[in-house]
């Protein structure tokens, strides 16, 4: 996830690197463990020096 939104693209299974542009992470709430990995990608993403905001400043 760090790279995806630092280096703007992740490593592909063939060792290719491909861009993305990312704006928000989705973690799917079927998952029983989705709120504990939302809260791990969080603190991960905020350690690295991520700014976390509202949908509402991203979306206009």
């Amino acid at each position: 996830v760090v790279s995806m939104v630092k280096d703007g693209g992740v490593r592909a299974i063939n060792g290719e690197w491909v861009e993305l542009r990312v704006d928000t992470i989705c973690v799917h709430g079927d998952n029983p463990k989705a709120v504990e990995i939302a809260k791990h990608v969080r603190e991960v993403l905020e350690r690295e020096g991520v700014k976390i905001v509202p949908m509402r400043e991203i979306v206009r």
